[in-house]
């Protein structure tokens, strides 16, 4: 199957299962769930769907549980409403892009106010001169 296929169909995957799991789904330990991403197998058989949840450590395994508990439901529903020859077999993972890029910001930020105390500060002398030399003045 040819990548922009695959890639409409994951676009596709991942909006029904959004509005699966808002609209069907009536467990309350998955909350507050978005999906954030579906990769789906060049042969179809497998999908590797991402969610992203609100809540402590607990609170994204009791969603993840969740989930893959419902993934046969969620597969059944996927299938009643997409055309293809084989539904994939979904599989649910916590995505932690966000905490992740969250984490390397704040290194970058450490970084940044360790430069700061350590460039010595221009005195009032130096700073008059600055840009001044070389312009044959």
């Amino acid at each position: 199957m040819s990548k922009t296929r695959i890639d409409k169909l994951n676009k596709e995957i991942r909006h029904l299962i959004s509005m699966i799991i808002l609209q069907k789904m009536q467990d309350p330990k998955t909350g507050l769930v978005t999906i954030t991403h579906v990769s789906v197998s060049p042969d179809l058989k497998n999908a590797l769907v991402y969610f992203t949840c609100l809540g402590d450590d607990a609170k994204k395994a009791q969603t993840a549980q969740a989930l893959r508990k419902a993934s046969g439901y969620i597969k059944k529903m996927l299938s009643a409403n997409l055309r293809i020859r084989f539904m994939p077999d979904l599989k649910f993972k916590y995505d932690d892009t966000a905490e992740q890029q969250e984490r390397i910001d704040k290194i970058f930020e450490q970084i940044n106010i360790q430069e700061n105390e350590c460039l010595p500060s221009p005195s009032a002398g130096e700073e008059a001169g600055n840009g001044k030399e070389g312009l044959g003045e």
